[in-house]
């Protein structure tokens, strides 16, 4: 589950111009005379989206503001709706473990939490993959040099991956390339020789 420091983070880079630069997805123009703070607006907008992701799932075409404001309208303000669908529009993503058997070789592509592990002959294990997580001292270092930072094991007090598809939120800095963001989907390779293996298990924690 999001931190709710974390989504606050990732409300704030949305509303705040200034910090929000190397955002490109934050094309919003709100107006800048509010009724509530900026603290208020976000803490609003989270509410929102909890009411959102509960009631239609993560899907932002199944959002309906009107709906939600009707049966909440202490949470009616005219920016959030626009802050809201933002914010669900980048939220998915998912991870990959994909295996390929090739002349006599069995090669597996991670990016992610997803794993492989080849039982052998022997009757011992073998890691095929190994979790992308934000702590690794490889990942932590890619993501603080893309102006990032890892809290409670999450990519800026958020997502626990620091590689997976989607999760565009987290890619959007022009001056990176698409290996030195935040998060990547660039997977990593393993191998084995198919001759050592009695057999090779793909599996994730999810469908």
């Amino acid at each position: 589950m999001q931190s709710k420091v974390g989504r606050r983070v990732l409300f704030k880079n949305i509303l705040n111009k200034e910090e929000s630069k190397k955002y490109e997805y934050a094309k919003v123009n709100f107006d800048e005379d509010v009724t509530l703070n900026e603290k208020d607006l976000i803490d609003c907008a989270i509410k929102i989206e909890d009411i959102v992701l509960k009631k239609y799932g993560k899907m932002p075409e199944f959002y309906s503001h009107k709906d939600i404001i009707s049966d909440h309208p202490e949470l009616d303000h005219p920016e959030t709706d626009a802050l809201v669908k933002l914010s669900l529009s980048n939220c998915g993503g998912c991870t990959a473990n994909i295996g390929l058997l090739k002349n006599g070789k069995f090669y597996v592509a991670n990016a992610g939490d997803s794993r492989s592990v080849a039982y052998l002959k022997d009757g011992s294990t073998l890691p095929l993959s190994f979790d992308h997580k934000p702590e690794n001292d490889l990942e932590r270092r890619r993501i603080e040099a893309a102006g990032g930072f890892v809290s409670d094991n999450r990519v800026n007090a958020n997502l626990n991956l620091s590689r997976a598809f989607g999760d565009f939120t987290y890619k959007l800095d022009s001056k990176y390339a698409v290996d030195k963001q935040l998060v990547i989907a660039l997977p990593e390779v393993k191998s084995v020789d198919t001759s050592q293996c009695s057999f090779i298990i793909l599996a994730c924690d999810g469908i």
